[in-house]
């Protein structure tokens, strides 16, 4: 799948791997939060010392950024992204990629988000990384 970024988009990467030396590979801007994707191994880049770096980009753009990072497992990937995690399923069924997650009801609520913010986020960054169709919350 290719990933088509606007100039707004292209801005934020550009600052954020001049500031993190750590390579995106994808953002996704949506209301007042920025979600980016960088290589694996570059996350302690990111964070810096006491997440100074994330502060300094979260100041400079006004608004709140939140960081995955890639793997190129995508069980793997699902893991460090949502660490609640209980068990997780991955099943091809009619050429539809399908992923379950089990989570503790004590923080579903957290996992999926207001509106469903949360896991619309993840299902996107699952389907332009993974081709992954469809993502389920249990």
């Amino acid at each position: 799948m290719t990933i088509v970024f606007d100039t707004e988009t292209i801005r934020i990467i550009t600052l954020f791997e001049n500031i993190t030396n750590a390579n995106v590979k994808d953002c996704i801007i949506r209301d007042d939060v920025v979600y980016v994707l960088v290589d694996e191994g570059d996350l302690k880049k990111v964070l810096g010392q006491r997440g100074m770096l994330i502060k300094m980009i979260e100041r400079i753009l006004g608004k709140r950024v939140k960081v995955f990072e890639y793997s190129r497992d995508v069980v793997e990937f699902i893991k460090k992204a949502i660490p609640r995690v209980i068990s997780l399923k991955v099943r091809n069924e009619n050429g539809k990629k399908t992923i379950e997650i089990r989570v503790d009801r004590s923080v579903r609520g957290l996992v999926i988000g207001r509106n469903r913010r949360n896991l619309k986020i993840y299902k996107e960054l699952l389907e332009r990384h993974y081709g992954v169709d469809e993502l389920k919350v249990i």
